[in-house]
């Protein structure tokens, strides 16, 4: 258990070091940090104003009023912010392949995953992050349900972020994976892609079909939607198992496409 600790422990240090790295090459260039900064900003500001829109026609959408969406909303920024601050890069992967440079990595006394996944992060989405946490706390104070259920609804919801990060991370790596036979292949910007359509509540999509195909196939349900409503309507432990089940075989299949592809790497060296 000390062992599991101690390396836990490690692998956040090089995360944060990664990091340090990303911000100086970043701010090296204030003016470009600043404009990049601006450009993510003004495209938050107009997926607001769209949603603002919508609800000027309508008071709610299958049982979501303006509130409740800008919760999923929220939530949909808060999880775009992590995955481009923490891996964005994790698409270079055919670059490292064709350059060699993943020789270097492969070697390292580390999980190969991890450092190809933190190597590079754009460092300016943290506006994407911040402007999640503003709207989430706008949203709230206007829903007006605290208390200490409130708390009990804010821990789960953490647990159900957590998981929505571990589903976008997987399919990331999943379709990055396939760079090890084609060297060509957008796994991150599908996940991005992913993340974008999660922006509005699933309920939309009615039956029993469609509930099945967002939740497992391609698991819209579990980014946004289901954080959003345990956070809004309190716990439902259906939902928390799904999202912990759903986390975990993609975590589980990611993890193996990975290993079956590094073991059909052939060495830049060889």
């Amino acid at each position: 258990m000390k062992d599991k600790v101690l390396k836990i422990k490690k692998y956040f240090k090089v995360f944060i070091l990664f990091k340090k790295i990303n911000f100086v090459e970043r701010v090296v260039y204030r003016l470009g940090f600043f404009l990049m900064a601006s450009a993510v900003f003004l495209q938050l500001f107009f997926n607001l104003f769209f949603i603002k829109i919508i609800f000027g026609w309508v008071q709610n959408i299958h049982g979501w009023n303006y509130y409740e969406a800008l919760l999923v909303v929220g939530t949909v920024l808060l999880l775009d912010g992590m995955m481009w601050v923490s891996f964005a890069f994790v698409h270079i992967l055919g670059q490292h392949i064709k350059m060699g440079t993943l020789d270097s990595l492969i070697i390292k006394p580390m999980d190969c995953q991890f450092l190809v996944s933190v190597y590079r992060g754009d460092l300016e989405d943290v506006v994407r992050i911040v402007t999640g946490l503003g709207v989430m706390i706008f949203a709230l104070s206007n829903l007006g349900n605290f208390g200490w259920g409130f708390l009990l609804n804010i821990f789960w919801y953490l647990v159900l972020v957590f998981n929505a990060f571990v589903i976008i991370y997987s399919i990331s790596i999943m379709l990055t994976s396939i760079k090890f036979w084609t060297i060509e292949s957008g796994g991150f910007h599908v996940a991005d892609t992913v993340v974008r359509a999660s922006q509005y509540p699933t309920d939309i999509f009615s039956g029993k079909i469609m509930h099945f195909i967002f939740s497992f196939i391609f698991p819209l349900a579990f980014i946004a939607t289901v954080p959003a409503k345990v956070l809004a309507h309190g716990f439902q432990w259906q939902l928390v198992v799904e999202s912990f089940l759903v986390a975990g075989i993609f975590f589980w299949i990611a993890r193996k496409i990975w290993k079956l592809g590094l073991s059909k790497y052939s060495s830049a060296s060889s």
